[in-house]
C-alpha cells in the first residue's frame, strides 16, 4: 500500500489509485512499475532508505538516477494532459536539480520537473517545470522561491490538462501556482528519468536527497485527487 493510493480496498491511510494512472514506482527495494511492466533500471551508487512509505530511492548526486525505457504507455502526453506526481526529501534547495525528465539521450530535452532553477522567477526552493511539446517548444511555469525544504518528505505534483491548456504545480497538496498555456502535445515518448539529465543542456545535473512513489498518469489531476494522494 501507500499513502494517498493503494491496491487494496480503501483504508484511512489510502485512497484508490486515480483513474489513467501509467506508471507507479514505489521504490520498495527496487525501480519495478506497480501500474505496468515499464520497469525501471538502476544505475550508480543508488540506495534504498526509509521513504514516504516503505522504502524511497536514496540519489547520490554523483552517479544515480534511474532510466524508464520508452514505452507507448508511458507516453502520457498523448492523452488528455499528464500529471507526475512524487515525494521528496531533498538535502539541498540551494541548487538545480532533476527530479522527472522525458529525455532521448542525444540532447533532445522532453517534459521535465525540476527543483530549484534560477533566473525564472524560481530560484532556491522552487519548483520548476517545462511541458516541452513534440516539435520542440517550450512551455514552462515555476512557482515563487523559497517553498522546498531540506530534511521532510513534500509531495509535488505538476498537472497539465490539454483542453483547457492549463498547467498548476503543487506542493503538499496545495495549487502553488498555475498558467494557462495553449493546447498541445507534451513530449514524452522517449526514455524516462529519474534524478538525472542524462543529454542535452547541463547534461550530468543530478538530484540529491530521496524520493519515493514515483507516479505518471495520461491526464490531469484534479485538485481534489492531489489533495487526497498528499492526505
Amino acid at each position: 500500500g501507500s499513502v494517498g493510493k493503494c491496491v487494496t480496498p480503501p483504508s484511512p491511510s489510502c485512497v484508490t489509485p486515480p483513474s489513467e494512472l501509467v506508471g507507479w514506482w514505489k521504490s520498495d527495494g527496487n525501480a519495478s512499475d506497480s501500474a505496468a511492466l515499464n520497469n525501471g533500471e538502476i544505475a550508480g551508487n543508488l540506495i534504498f532508505v526509509p521513504g514516504k512509505v516503505g522504502q524511497g530511492l536514496r540519489f547520490s548526486g554523483l552517479d544515480a538516477s534511474v532510466r524508464v525505457p520508452a514505452a507507448t504507455n508511458l507516453d502520457a502526453g498523448l492523452g488528455d494532459g499528464l500529471t507526475i506526481e512524487t515525494w521528496i526529501n531533498p538535502d539541498d534547495v540551494q541548487n538545480q536539480q532533476p527530479l522527472v525528465e522525458w529525455n532521448n539521450g542525444q540532447g533532445f530535452i522532453g517534459t521535465h520537473f525540476y527543483l530549484s532553477v534560477p533566473d525564472r522567477e524560481g530560484g532556491a526552493g522552487s519548483l520548476w517545470a517545462n511541458l516541452v511539446d513534440t516539435s520542440g517548444e517550450f512551455h514552462p511555469i515555476s512557482t515563487s522561491t523559497g517553498l522546498v525544504q531540506t530534511g521532510v518528505f513534500q509531495h509535488v505534483a505538476l498537472s497539465y490538462n490539454k483542453a483547457s491548456g492549463v498547467a498548476s504545480i503543487y506542493l503538499n497538496g496545495s495549487l502553488m501556482v498555475q498558467s494557462n498555456m495553449q493546447s498541445f502535445t507534451p513530449y514524452t515518448s522517449s526514455d524516462l528519468y529519474f534524478g538525472l539529465r542524462p543529454s542535452g543542456t547541463s547534461t550530468g545535473m543530478r538530484y540529491r536527497g530521496v524520493m519515493d512513489e514515483v507516479s505518471i498518469y495520461k491526464r490531469a489531476l484534479s485538485a481534489g485527487e492531489v489533495a487526497a494522494i498528499y492526505a
